[in-house]
């Protein structure tokens, strides 16, 4: 830098994006109090101490390491000094000024030193690798927020940091709960989570149990008969993963999941985000099973979890799959492949038990710092469990155990709870007032009951109806793939998980007598029930999962007529009004879905619970699932056809009108159809949940038909608990006074 010394009036100076290597030759510049550096090739902050008028310095994308020489600037508020090779933040105690620090994209592990800034307002220290946010404690406490981005006026970004203490989720609840978790640290210390769970699923007898006694046992030798297949779920506690950076060990317990088809409807129950999956295929040309186990763990993880799909090559050293990787890969899907002969390949299987304990240790859990007394607490249950031989307990046990310890406040139960759920210890309901009594400290008390009712031959030929005294007589004698008998009081309570909006498995017929519609016939019984002419909808999947009819005439089952129902399909009457629902689910055909047909003297509002029902079915167990919803046109063509033109709710319909096209055309009969009223028809009230206040503004003041059909609804309606964006309510000026039916909420 030259030739700048006589600017002595200079007060903002931009050098951004040069190649300057060092600072120098800007001493004569008293008056500059904005100065630009970003995206040069500096390594040494020096030569600004005269600069004392210097509010903002920007010194991002260069090479520096340190953060020095900058005490003389006691007017600096502004420090940009993002993407460097910082490693630590020092030497800011005499920036009194300070109100806003970029640090992001720099290798800071340890965020100290910045107590005496207690003019700061923003302080960005986003990708780096700071693991505690102790340091910050002070600034929480005076009511600062994590916020997403350095635009907003005040706050902490923090984001792209392995942050242990607190753990994520406790920073996702926001400050109050960090200052919480931080003084209860500091009252009772914490220590690293170390327990974690590894599940297998796949087709029977492809070589799930073989690779989970390899597993355990990396001298097992595979046998050449096939071992029995598991029915259920089997649970192997014991596994080790060694952490390389200290003398840890993470416990993995490993879930065998049991391969036949009808038990894939209460894998779900038992299937979470955090933990690492392994999909074992015996790499036949002619397996099928790759669509529905792929679409399984992405609709019950996400993308948050790789899957490791394992191709045993029994007795085959070539691949013969018919997987097509690149399919996937464009639907989205994280996977990673592995081809060996479980009974052969040593050293591959060494890589692939080496790739499996890598995923473990980067679960997102692993590490996380809770409070001491939930490992106390656990160890004492384990203890108790172990000694007594304890399939549950309940809640007054388990708070007469936290007690012998010492701890009494229900913070520390429900928060040790949680810590049991996490690490798969414990099933427990605590919403549910019917089951919070009970905290199941055995799997395999509720997997073995449930799985063995479901695969029941003698059920299945009763088609799935039973009675008490059945239950009873089952339960209490041991079966060939368990050795448990139950007790009665046992069997209650696994009867009432069973029931709706628990599992969802069955309903009650009447006193005694009780139906899992999972285990009916595939078609429903001859009935003279007319729904050619039905007002529908249609919820098309691009993952179907089984399962979601039995669950919802489970929760409907009150609804159901003359016991008109089968394990795809069922016939309910409400209130002089039929619905017809029926799934179309073929092995190799894209086109999946749900049909709801409603007829009768409320058409629209049957046809609206019942779709509200399916909904809260979707949410509570696939919530990742994603769902078009497709309504028929209203043309005088479509009216009476067996075979509607169908529209996508969203983006056909709704976002049109968004943009202010009121009409659509009909790919049948090529009419223009008013959108208006198609959606009126099906969704009535709820029409007007799928706008902001603004766009129904726009809509009322652009629709001459309106007061026939959404007008009419919004003016009927107002009064009830809906929201409009951000708004909880309509005003008649918002309107233009053209409209002036619409009365204040």
């Amino acid at each position: 830098l030259k030739n700048l010394e006589e600017l002595k009036e200079l007060s903002t100076l931009d050098l951004s994006e040069n190649q300057i290597t060092e600072l120098k030759n800007l001493e004569e510049l008293k008056e500059l109090s904005t100065l630009y550096l970003f995206g040069n090739q500096i390594t040494d902050i020096k030569n600004l101490e005269k600069l004392k008028q210097l509010s903002e310095l920007n010194l991002s994308n260069n090479q520096i390491t340190e953060i020095k020489n900058l005490e003389e600037l006691k007017e600096l508020s502004r420090l940009y000094l993002s993407n460097n090779q910082i490693t630590e933040i020092k030497n800011l105690e005499e920036l009194k000024e300070l109100s806003r620090l970029y640090l992001f994209g720099n290798q800071i592990t340890d965020i100290k030193n910045l107590e005496e800034l207690k003019q700061l307002s923003m302080l960005d220290v986003s990708n780096n690798k700071i693991d505690n946010l102790h340091p910050l404690l002070s600034y929480f406490e005076k009511g600062f927020d994590i916020i997403e981005d350095s635009y907003y006026p005040e706050g902490i970004v923090i984001e792209n940091n392995p942050l242990r203490k607190p753990p994520i989720k406790v920073i996702e609840e926001g400050k109050a709960k960090i200052v919480e978790w931080f003084q209860e640290a500091e009252k009772h210390g914490t220590e690293p989570l170390y327990e974690a769970k590894l599940l297998i699923v796949g087709q029977p007898k492809h070589g799930k149990s073989s690779l989970r006694k390899k597993l355990l046992d990396p001298t097992y030798k595979i046998p050449d008969e096939c071992l029995d297949e598991t029915l259920g779920v089997e649970i192997y506690p014991n596994y080790k993963v060694q952490i390389p950076e200290n003398k840890d060990v993470v416990n993995v317990n490993i879930w065998d999941f049991g391969g036949q088809e009808k038990q894939y409807y209460l894998h779900q129950y038992f299937l979470k985000k955090n933990a690492v999956y392994i999909l074992v295929s015996d790499d036949r040309k002619d397996n099928e099973n790759f669509d529905y186990w792929m679409s399984k763990l992405k609709l019950f993880t996400g993308n948050e979890n790789e899957i490791s799909i394992l191709f045993n090559q029994i007795n085959r050293t070539t691949q013969s799959t018919s997987f097509n990787p690149k399919k996937y890969q464009e639907l989205g899907f994280l996977f990673q492949e592995f081809y060996l002969d479980l009974s052969r390949d040593y050293e591959r299987f060494e890589e692939f038990k080496n790739h499996i304990d890598q995923s473990i240790l980067k679960l997102p859990h692993i590490g996380e710092e809770y409070p001491k007394y939930c490992k106390a607490i656990s160890d004492k249950v384990d203890e108790k469990k172990e000694k007594e031989k304890l399939d549950y307990i309940t809640i007054q046990d388990f708070e007469n155990i936290c007690a012998e310890l010492g701890y009494k406040e229900p913070k520390i139960i429900q928060k040790t709870l949680e810590y049991l759920d996490l690490i798969g210890k414990i099933i427990y309901y605590e919403s549910d007032h019917s089951l919070n009594h009970l905290i199941i400290l055995n799997p395999h008390w509720l997997i073995d009951a449930i799985y063995g009712i479901i695969t029941s031959k003698e059920l299945e030929d009763k088609k799935g109806k039973f009675t008490k005294n059945w239950l009873n007589n089952y339960l209490q004698k041991p079966q060939k793939n368990r050795e448990k008998q139950y007790a009665k009081s046992e069997i209650d309570n696994i009867l009432r998980l069973m029931l709706k909006n628990h599992y969802d498995i069955c309903y009650t017929l009447n006193d005694k007598d009780y139906l899992i519609p999972l285990l009916m016939p595939n078609e429903l019984p001859e009935n003279n029930v007319e729904f050619s002419d039905g007002l529908q909808i249609i919820f098309k999947y691009e993952i179907m999962p089984k399962g979601l009819i039995p669950r919802l005439l489970v929760r409907k089952s009150e609804y159901i007529y003359n016991n008109l129902i089968c394990s795809s399909a069922g016939i309910l009457f409400h209130d002089d009004t039929y619905s017809y629902i029926t799934e179309h689910f073929e092995k190799n055909d894209a086109n999946r879905y749900i049909k709801i047909v409603a007829k009768g003297k409320n058409t629209v509002e049957f046809l609206q619970e019942i779709r509200r029902e399916l909904i809260k079915v979707q949410k509570s167990w696939f919530n990742n699932l994603e769902v078009v919803e497709l309504i028929p046109c209203n043309c005088n063509s479509c009216k009476n056809s067996e075979s509607p033109e169908l529209y996508d709710k969203n983006q056909d319909l709704v976002e049109r009108t968004k943009k202010g096209k009121l009409k659509i055309e009909c790919r049948k009969s090529y009419s223009d159809v008013e959108i208006l009223p198609i959606l009126g028809a099906v969704y009535e009230k709820e029409i007007i949940d799928f706008y902001t206040r603004e766009e129904l503004n726009k809509l009322i003041n652009s629709s001459p038909k309106l007061d026939v059909n959404i007008e009419n609804l919004i003016i009927k309606h107002l009064g009830d608990s809906y929201k409009y964006g951000e708004n909880s309510h309509f005003e008649k000026s918002q309107f233009g006074g053209k409209h002036n039916k619409i009365k204040e909420n």
